[in-house]
């Protein structure tokens, strides 16, 4: 399973420089292996007034930037739902303080770790640095490029490279 946290998904429905690659990238998943956790359903309307404030959007645009949010949610991820443990791991993770972390991330990298997802997906580079020092053995992974591979018909596919453009991912071991 692959988890999101709200900073990748947020250019799939406010536009930014790294929209195409994210929609791309999340298109290319096998379908039930994206999940997002509720907190990460909570975190996301909070990007619509900041968008609103920067004069990015009107409020009626950043309404129906949430409301697309809940239907792409409903049809491609599992949310999961934090546990007791999850809090108390989170908590454990803000006392080991050379990490930097701040409450949210923390709190993504507890639900990724105690759910057992095998990577979680951030544009947040102190996030994937506290999570490759805490959440078991992580890889950085930094560049979303594609490479092209022939499929069985001889056609090139976009497949994803190891090293992703912008997108930052850390695969837990």
């Amino acid at each position: 399973m692959l988890y999101f946290d709200t900073s990748f998904l947020v250019p799939l429905l406010f536009p930014e420089s790294t929209s195409t690659r994210i929609q791309s990238f999340i298109g290319r998943q096998a379908a039930g292996s994206l999940a997002i956790s509720q907190w990460t359903w909570l975190e996301f309307p909070r990007c619509s007034p900041a968008e609103v404030r920067m004069e990015h959007l009107d409020a009626g645009s950043a309404q129906d930037a949430n409301t697309r949010f809940g239907a792409l949610v409903a049809a491609s991820f599992a949310v999961i739902v934090p546990t007791a443990a999850d809090f108390e791991l989170a908590r454990q993770y803000l006392h080991r303080y050379e990490t930097g972390l701040r409450i949210g991330d923390a709190f993504h990298l507890a639900i990724a770790k105690n759910h057992g997802v095998s990577a979680v997906h951030s544009l947040d580079k102190g996030l994937i640095k506290a999570g490759k020092m805490l959440v078991c053995r992580c890889r950085l992974t930094r560049r979303l490029k594609l490479h092209h591979s022939p499929d069985a018909r001889g056609n090139r596919r976009p497949r994803p490279a190891r090293r992703c453009a912008r997108t930052v991912q850390a695969r837990c071991r």
